[in-house]
């Protein structure tokens, strides 16, 4: 912990981000004992397809499974607005606690490394999926541009930007066509991105729903030539698939 860290911890006694209770200065884990083993416990539950523990499965939403290749995803938990992983993913998008981002970025490196996603690390960058402008004025956060960078120093990897977006609206309501429609016109490539053809590029966004965001995303960073893909997210929804919005 570095010194304005520590002195912020005196100003402001750190507490559990998922149940406010008071942590001991200097925790650099957002989380109490009780709720840390919560978290573990979300880490190993097993996907309901693969069966596979949430951070090993390598299952993709459809729309990333069906329609491009060479994409691989992963995720640490998945996601419900009730557990502890909702919980801080919600505050996450609301609030700005480094220690937050960091403990994401340490344990999503854990899994990448698991799973030997980065083998080819020399030749590989972070991007990721901007939040909206109103979105970050309001809130002062774009949780996913922090994870990245958080990504990109722990990993040393150059984060660019990649993504120009228009405001849209929420997707919440969309089914997944729709929900990739949207995607494909709000997001654009910044004018002269470029990377060299068969560059591994880490996609980063907070929450993986439909895969419709990742997916347009990922057809943008083709028509650039990269390489591999690998979709990175700390959540994976478990939205039930009767509403139809995966």
């Amino acid at each position: 912990m570095n010194t304005v860290d520590f002195i912020l911890d005196l100003l402001y006694p750190p507490v559990c981000l998922a149940c406010g209770e008071l942590q001991v200065i200097g925790t650099e884990v957002p989380l109490c004992s009780a709720c840390q083993a919560k978290w573990e416990e979300l880490r190993r539950s097993r996907c309901p397809i693969c069966g596979d523990p949430e951070t090993v499965c390598a299952c993709k939403p459809p729309l990333l499974a069906d329609l491009i290749r060479n994409v691989e995803c992963l995720h640490l938990v998945p996601y419900e607005q009730t557990t502890v992983a909702g919980k801080l993913l919600l505050t996450a998008k609301d609030e700005r606690f480094p220690r937050l981002t960091r403990f994401f970025a340490d344990e999503l490196i854990s899994a990448l490394q698991m799973r030997a996603l980065l083998e080819e690390q020399n030749d590989a960058c972070i991007v990721y999926l901007p939040r909206s402008a109103a979105r970050k004025a309001e809130s002062g956060v774009d949780q996913a541009e922090s994870l990245a960078r958080a990504l990109g120093q722990r990993l040393e990897l150059p984060v660019l930007k990649a993504f120009a977006r228009r405001d849209a609206p929420p997707q919440k309501e969309l089914t997944a066509d729709e929900r990739l429609r949207s995607a494909r016109r709000t997001y654009r490539l910044r004018k002269g991105f470029s990377l060299t053809e068969g560059t591994t590029v880490l996609l980063v966004d907070d929450i993986l729903t439909s895969g419709a965001t990742m997916l347009a995303g990922a057809e943008l960073l083709r028509s650039v030539g990269v390489g591999k893909i690998v979709c990175v997210s700390v959540g994976r929804s478990v939205e039930p698939s009767k509403k139809q919005k995966k």
